[in-house]
């Protein structure tokens, strides 16, 4: 009886301690690492740059190089050869920042790099082969950070 009667007593006061329960806080935004896009125009902007990285890096990342002293340093190059050929290579580097927080200093902590041809591609094509490339440079600096 002394049973039915603690738990009857805890039932009552368990929902009145579930509404005094503190909220928890909303976590605050993930800060952005500091980025510069080297690439040529013909085959990626400097806009399409920074979404692809936005898009791609995982959180957990974050926790192994902090945005707030490592930068990301990205560069896609390439074009057309003589034989019409795309040619297309891309690099990612992370870089320490400078002490003022939003330059990066060249020494580079980790490179990573993609590179691939098609030989019969269209500018548009080419263009597309530049953003998958660069996809692959920056999942490749993912698992270098430890991601």
């Amino acid at each position: 009886m002394k049973t039915t009667h603690a738990l009857i007593v805890l039932a009552a006061f368990v929902p009145a301690f579930a509404f005094a329960a503190p909220k928890e806080k909303a976590p605050a935004p993930a800060k952005k690492y500091v980025t510069v896009d080297y690439s040529t125009e013909l085959l990626l902007d400097k806009d399409a740059a920074k979404t692809i990285w936005a898009e791609e890096i995982p959180g957990k990342v974050a926790k192994a190089y902090s945005p707030k002293k490592w930068g990301i340093a990205t560069h896609v190059e390439g074009g057309f050869n003589a034989g019409k050929t795309c040619v297309v290579v891309a690099r990612v580097i992370l870089l320490p920042l400078g002490l003022n927080g939003k330059t990066m200093l060249y020494k580079p902590e980790k490179i990573t790099s993609a590179f691939d041809a098609s030989a019969t591609a269209t500018k548009e094509q080419c263009a597309d082969l530049a953003r998958s490339k660069l996809k692959e440079a920056i999942h490749a600096m993912i698992v270098a950070m430890g991601g």
